[in-house]
């Protein structure tokens, strides 16, 4: 876990699934998967404070997790119930 320059924090997680990038709820929830090719400023970067030194953390499926901690459907969930 690091401390960001704006006093945000970064937790890292390893997914077993693959998961996509997900910034739509950064304004809303103040919660994104930075994924693929996105990139993640972290300590020891200027201004970044590591606040543990514990590895990543290993879970199944971080999309999954991250919708379910939001309490929301998933953007295809979504889709779905809007063509329905």
């Amino acid at each position: 876990m690091d401390e960001t320059v704006g006093g945000g924090l970064h937790y890292v997680y390893l997914s077993k699934v693959k998961p996509n990038p997900i910034s739509h709820y950064h304004a809303t929830h103040a919660l994104e998967i930075i994924a693929g090719a996105k990139l993640c400023i972290m300590a020891p970067s200027k201004g970044y404070k590591p606040l543990n030194d514990n590895t990543p953390t290993i879970i199944e499926d971080a999309k999954g997790l991250f919708y379910q901690i939001l309490s929301v459907q998933s953007a295809k969930s979504k889709e779905a119930f809007v063509l329905i």
